[in-house]
């Protein structure tokens, strides 16, 4: 199977990596054929290798661009949710002008014009996948220094994103693509949202995104400040990374973890849970503050926004 592509974004980058499968059911793609098969693209000829996971979107395939490893996301594109959905990754990827070390490049994106019932967005794919599939596949276990490391890291992937007022809305373990055991990258744009008032203060009002992960504002008062939202959701990561757990289920006053943490009336096993944190324990409690005017905004990611904004 070969075609042209049809549009793409007008860079030619790299940096990025495989997406782990979801435990979302997934759709069902018009049939492509079995690999390995060829995609002609304007970037050259991308041989499809096999998939490598599969969710809600669609597929992730293992492939290869000029001899080079990369990972293409398979979206369907047949209602105008799902078409708006690939337009909107696309989109927020085509604002990404300069390359970063903690976000994921791209090579561009392209629609069939044989199929327009399909969109391909086509990343590096990096040596470890992804956060989530690393922990679960090794033995590896992050003390509190190093899970500190990957955090600021992220802080600043999130913080040039936000500078370019793009919000990501789904940080998480899943999300998060490993170069090496310390070196990370930000990626999977599908929820991200481009804020083209530039106001500086946006506010979601829906739960799009992963709900273990999503700010307990949402919960009382049914809205959060976007950035809120990504500093909470990085910060949760952090404690997965080290801990492989969170003390809460979910940031809601039905959760009683989230309930002991509210009230600071911690048992045992959370005491245990904290005290893994060392010196950050008191830092981290407040960052996940549940009061959002009282939350602490870590000091890496301030210094990384007044660094890209200039102020």
């Amino acid at each position: 199977m070969k075609t042209s592509i049809m549009s793409s974004t007008e860079k030619n980058l790299s940096h990025s990596g495989p997406v782990t499968a979801s435990s979302e059911e997934a759709i069902e793609l018009p049939s492509l054929p079995l690999c390995p098969f060829t995609l002609d693209l304007q970037q050259g000829p991308v041989i499809m290798e096999e998939v490598l996971g599969q969710g809600r979107f669609g597929y992730v395939y293992k492939a290869s661009l000029r001899k080079s490893p990369v990972a293409v996301k398979v979206m369907k594109r047949e209602t105008d949710d799902q078409m708006d959905d690939f337009d909107n990754e696309a989109g927020i990827l085509g604002f990404l002008k300069e390359r970063h070390p903690h976000i994921v490049d791209n090579h561009g994106w392209c629609v069939l014009p044989d199929n327009d019932k399909l969109g391909f967005i086509i990343f590096d794919l990096l040596p470890l996948g992804s956060m989530e599939a690393y922990l679960q596949e090794s033995d590896c276990l992050y003390h509190a220094d190093e899970g500190w490391t990957i955090y600021v890291q992220i802080l600043e992937g999130l913080a040039y994103l936000h500078s370019l007022d793009i919000y990501h809305r789904d940080i998480k373990p899943a999300n998060i693509l490993m170069k090496t055991e310390t070196q990370v990258q930000i990626a999977d744009f599908g929820l991200a949202h481009y804020d083209r008032f530039k106001s500086q203060s946006m506010v979601f009002k829906n739960e799009a995104g992963t709900p273990s992960y999503l700010p307990p504002e949402l919960y009382e008062k049914g809205k959060y400040f976007a950035v809120y939202g990504d500093l909470w959701a990085a910060t949760i990561t952090l404690l997965m990374i080290c801990n492989r757990t969170c003390p809460w289920t979910i940031a809601r006053n039905d959760d009683q973890g989230y309930r002991r943490h509210c009230n600071k009336a911690y048992n045992d096993e959370d005491i245990e849970f904290w005290a893994e944190f060392e010196e950050h324990e008191q830092m981290l409690k407040a960052m996940l503050n549940p009061d959002a005017d009282q939350r602490l905004v870590p000091f890496e990611y301030d210094e990384a926004v007044s660094r890209y904004t200039g102020y």
